[in-house]
């Protein structure tokens, strides 16, 4: 209109929507996820408690480019899967607070780190205090940061088998 409210636009250009797509160009052996867990809220910084979901096993060549080297797994699927192994938690406020961690040790976890029963076992680390954790607990954790190891077969015999990418 005459009060140029109107957008100009160049002869022979059409309007249409676009979309960005960012994907991961290679697959890392260690996948770590930063979830951000503080939001800028006016002049000040506040932390977020909502629960967000994550799973034990994660598929990620959904997100992968064409270049991305894909497993092929027991069950003759293929794909780029991690296992967790760790999590770590910060407990209190933006300012002040304490971290706390999860890790997994033994079959299904980090190569090398078997336990005597040969079961996967979770750990909660505190400072000097370690203490065995549940499956449960895991999960029902605030996360801030999770570790994932890539997994290069899949179950056989009820274990996740591990090997070098």
């Amino acid at each position: 209109g005459s009060d140029g409210s109107e957008s100009k636009k160049e002869p022979g250009t059409i309007k249409s929507n676009a979309v960005k797509q960012l994907l991961i160009k290679k697959a890392s052996q260690i996948l770590t996820l930063h979830i951000k867990r503080f939001e800028q809220r006016g002049m000040r910084m506040e932390k977020t408690t909502t629960h967000v979901s994550f799973p034990l096993l994660l598929d990620i060549s959904y997100f992968c480019g064409k270049d991305c080297t894909l497993s092929v797994y027991d069950e003759g699927e293929a794909g780029i899967r991690y296992v967790l192994y760790g999590v770590v938690v910060q407990q209190g406020k933006i300012n002040s607070g304490h971290y706390i961690a999860y890790v997994k040790t033994g079959a299904a976890a980090v190569v090398g780190t078997k336990d005597p029963a040969g079961a996967a076992t979770w750990w909660e680390v505190s400072d000097s205090q370690v203490s065995r954790s549940s499956e449960a607990n895991v999960l029902r954790a605030q996360a801030y940061l999770l570790f994932y190891e890539r997994l290069a077969r899949a179950r056989r015999g009820g274990l996740l088998h591990l090997a070098p990418s």
